[in-house]
């Protein structure tokens, strides 16, 4: 009884033995993690316009202040005053060759990242109309487009004076002296005296005007007279017809005494001069 008693003993050391084999070993306790250092608050992304300029850039926005002020002084029609501030931009503003062309480079390099054909003429059409731009621009290019802009006003000129001589001054039958006056006025102050001498002159007035070789004609007679005369328009005044009738004649005799009478009953018939 007793061996039976320490056998089932061992056996139950055994068993707990092996449970205590089974379960896994144990393992200290978690450190806590290390906290990382304080990170400094974000800063606010910095635009291009924030950046700090460098002196080709600082040098680029003074000159386009002092193009904004010229424009502003011509604008209030202060002509030598802008002259004078733009030629104050000059002295010490030159460059050499070298760095010449390499800006022209740096230009053609943004002008070509536009985009297509179109959309790049366009873009440096806009770019040369405006008005910084058009300060800056080579005295040959601003006087090309000083006699293109001539040429379009003299054309416009030219038209509006054929509209006003054969509209405005249109007339149904014989002019009166008024606009007999400003008709030739105004064609004599388009053709000079010596019109004829040029062959060819002519024919080309009488297109333009739309008017005739007699016209053309008079009109460089009165020219020439008129400048050797030296005194200004002499006026134009026409005769009047042979068989006009002077209406105020009769007007006056209807409230003429001799004519009216209180009796109305017994009218007597007189002969009133008309006039010739």
């Amino acid at each position: 009884m007793k061996a039976h008693h320490k056998e089932r003993h061992a056996f139950a050391q055994a068993v707990q033995l092996a449970r205590l084999a089974c379960l896994p070993a144990a393992q200290p306790p978690p450190q806590p993690l290390p906290q990382p250092p304080p990170q400094p608050p974000p800063q606010p992304a910095t635009s291009a316009s924030q950046l700090p300029l460098t002196a080709r850039a600082r040098k680029g926005r003074q000159l386009s202040d002092l193009l904004d002020r010229v424009i502003k002084l011509r604008s209030n029609n202060q002509i030598t005053e802008a002259e004078r501030l733009l030629a104050s931009a000059v002295p010490n503003s030159s460059a050499g060759r070298r760095t010449i062309t390499e800006r022209a480079r740096e230009l053609r390099e943004v002008l070509f990242s536009f985009g297509g054909l179109q959309l790049t003429k366009s873009a440096l059409a806009r770019f040369l109309e405006m008005p910084k731009v058009k300060l800056l621009l080579p005295d040959a290019v601003k006087q090309t487009q000083m006699e293109i802009a001539n040429t379009k006003t003299a054309t416009l000129m030219l038209e509006t004076a054929v509209r006003f001589l054969h509209e405005v001054l249109a007339a149904k039958g014989r002019r009166s002296d008024d606009d007999r006056n400003a008709f030739w006025a105004s064609v004599v102050s388009l053709l000079p005296a010596d019109l004829l001498r040029v062959r060819g002159q002519c024919a080309a007035a009488m297109r333009l005007l739309k008017v005739p070789y007699r016209t053309v004609k008079a009109a460089t007679a009165m020219r020439g007279e008129l400048e050797d005369r030296q005194k200004g328009w002499k006026r134009i005044c026409s005769s009047g017809h042979a068989d006009k009738v002077d209406g105020a004649i009769i007007a006056k005799a209807w409230h003429d005494e001799e004519l009216s009478t209180e009796d109305n009953f017994h009218k007597v018939s007189y002969a009133i001069h008309s006039g010739v």
